[in-house]
């Protein structure tokens, strides 16, 4: 997955891309957050992710930890560990199980992931 988050582009599927991260980032919140907001938030969730599997850590406790802080941290947080491969589908599930109003947020995630 590109790296980059609402990066302003000319591509139909770039756009598309972005309505749905925003869309899943800000799931559950209102009045909708600041896009800056979630850019910095879902930056943070990477960064951990990142350090955890550099350490060789389980993103599992790290998670678990993150979404007790329900709304765009919660949201950042699983999105940055559905962008880890081996994780994915679990994440996925178990997101979508909390929160079955979002099932189709997530799924529209996982076709961009």
């Amino acid at each position: 997955m590109n790296a980059e988050l609402l990066v302003p582009s000319n591509s139909h599927s770039d756009n598309l891309r972005n309505e749905a991260l925003i869309a899943f980032l800000g799931a559950g919140v209102t009045p909708a957050p600041d896009k800056v907001l979630l850019v910095s938030t879902l930056a943070g969730a990477r960064r951990s992710v990142a350090a955890l599997q550099a350490n060789g850590n389980s993103l599992d406790d790290w998670l678990k930890s993150e979404t007790r802080y329900h709304g765009v941290r919660e949201n950042a947080a699983t999105l940055a560990a559905m962008e880890t491969r081996d994780v994915r589908h679990r994440v996925a599930d178990e997101y979508s199980r909390q929160h079955p109003e979002r099932a189709h947020l997530v799924r529209e995630m996982l076709e961009y992931l």
